[in-house]
């Protein structure tokens, strides 16, 4: 295994009175055992370690990048290298062969970790054992959090329920100790490197882990016995492919669900299906009716992590599916789901939801999708007062919108709906109103002067004016829809100014 800088000089000073004088090194896993540096070797070569003494150091060297001097002693030429390379100064007065043999030790422990995980993961791929070998090179205590918060893993059992509260016996983490942890310091589930947090006034570095885009659980190290050092934040990342192989390894933490769930997550996203996410939908097609309902958190800054969510909502409704996409989160909900229920867990979570159209077909997920997702939208521009969103009451908002494409409703209006609109300005009465429940009503009379109140000679009166306008226009059923269309339109945007 290759270590870095950091990782040297923090094992170093375990043993020695180890100080970094040089350079900053590359903070990635690159540096290669240590060699004796030999006397008048002027060149040094990159992502090498050379142990040597200061006083032997040749007065023009040529020096690749990211190369690391463990230098004894001190003399002129010295802070040459100290622009050039990284260096490590020890004092002269230890034996340069017992320190060479310590950065050799040093190398051994990582490989030796890096061999057993190895090991682990070809044999048992327990989560466990990884974390229990893993003990000597974090030194602090550790936990292993699943998808759905639950206990994966774990040491130090006893630190983490006397100085964190953690309830070891229950099933899972706390939501609400979660979500504080969490919403401090505006992270989520969403993160893909290392970060430092802080609970009960205590530090923790975590480290999500994934499987593409899906969220499958939370590697945690307790501030503790020593404080953190930037050499954890990458060991972190290079545990992090032993603990993701692992829980893929698990069938009951990566099981056919969890396939399932990737298949429609692709489906819903537009991405290509390979071979294995289809023979799943196959498997599971047609088995039963859903709605796919797309949720956003009221307020971007709520507290409850997204990756929460879909853990959530599958305890809540059984038989669904959930997932995260984007900013939102997305669950094919059965049909036959306990409505009341869904709606209440929805609200208590403080989240807005868009809900589709019924469908059967899997592989039409990403249609029904669009509906839930339009739902959501055109719920928070015109009702944002209510919770739950459907389609059914949105589509001619949304083909409106559609429709219009962004552009001014008055493009789409004919030379007389124009010269109509231009004559209403002048006019006490609202031909343009009138017109349009003219239309609405089929153009029947009666229907419309009840609606608009209005004697029927009257509305006959105008409706005379309209034809002026509009007479062939109104004979003609594709020019009505069009004209109606381009009301509406203009409707539509008059109500997202107010």
């Amino acid at each position: 295994m290759k270590l870095n800088q950091d990782i040297i000089l923090k094992r170093l000073n375990e043993y020695v009175d180890a100080r970094d004088i040089g350079q900053r090194g590359s903070d990635k896993l690159l540096l290669q055992r240590p060699e004796f540096y030999l006397d008048k070797a002027g060149f040094f070569v990159e992502n090498h370690v050379y142990v040597c003494s200061a006083d032997h150091l040749p007065a023009l060297p040529a020096i690749e990048a990211n190369v690391l001097l463990i230098c004894l002693g001190n003399s002129p030429q010295l802070s040459t290298y100290k622009h050039r390379c990284s260096v490590i100064n020890i004092n002269g007065n230890e034996n340069i062969f017992t320190v060479f043999n310590i950065v050799q030790q040093i190398f051994n422990l990582y490989e030796t970790w890096e061999a057993s995980l190895n090991r682990i993961l070809r044999n048992s791929a327990s989560l466990q054992e990884i974390l229990d070998t893993s003990k000597g090179i974090f030194e602090n205590p550790m936990l292993l959090l699943g998808a759905d918060f639950k206990y994966l893993a774990r040491t130090e059992e006893q630190y983490l329920a006397e100085k964190m509260n953690i309830n070891l016996h229950a099933e899972t983490f706390d939501s609400e100790k979660l979500a504080t942890f969490l919403s401090l310091h505006d992270m989520s589930t969403h993160v893909r490197e290392p970060f430092v947090l802080s609970l009960m006034n205590r530090r923790s570095m975590a480290m999500n882990v994934f499987d593409n885009e899906e969220y499958m659980g939370c590697f945690i190290v307790f501030e503790e016995y020593r404080d953190f050092c930037s050499s954890d934040t990458v060991l972190c990342s290079f545990l992090y492919k032993y603990l993701r192989q692992a829980i893929l390894s698990n069938p009951v933490l990566a099981s056919e669900r969890s396939a399932l769930r990737h298949a429609i997550r692709d489906v819903v996203a537009g991405n290509p299906v390979d071979f294995d996410h289809r023979r799943v939908l196959d498997f599971a097609n047609n088995k039963c009716d859903y709605v796919c309902a797309c949720l956003q958190p009221e307020m971007l800054s709520t507290h409850l992590p997204s990756g929460y969510i879909p853990s959530i909502i599958e305890d809540v409704v059984p038989g669904s599916l959930s997932f995260e996409l984007g900013v939102s989160v997305v669950a094919l909900i059965p049909l036959e789901t306990d409505e009341i229920q869904y709606d209440q867990t929805i609200a208590a979570l403080n989240y807005k939801v868009g809900i589709s159209q019924p469908f059967r077909n899997l592989f039409e997920s990403n249609h029904y999708y669009y509906q839930a997702a339009a739902a959501l939208k055109n719920g928070l521009l015109f009702e944002k007062e209510k919770t739950a969103y459907y389609f059914n009451d949105c589509i001619t908002t949304e083909l409106l919108l559609n429709a219009a494409n962004g552009k001014p409703a008055d493009i789409f209006f004919s030379e007389g709906l124009s010269a109509l609109v231009e004559y209403d300005k002048g006019s006490q009465v609202s031909y343009l109103e009138t017109l349009k429940v003219y239309l609405d009503n089929n153009m029947a009379v009666t229907k419309t002067a009840q609606d608009l109140f209005v004697h029927r000679s009257t509305l006959l009166e105008r409706i005379g004016h309209i034809n002026d306008f509009l007479a062939e226009e109104l004979a003609d059923p594709e020019r009505r829809l069009a004209i109606r269309t381009a009301i509406g339109i203009a409707e539509l945007y008059k109500k997202l100014e107010e």
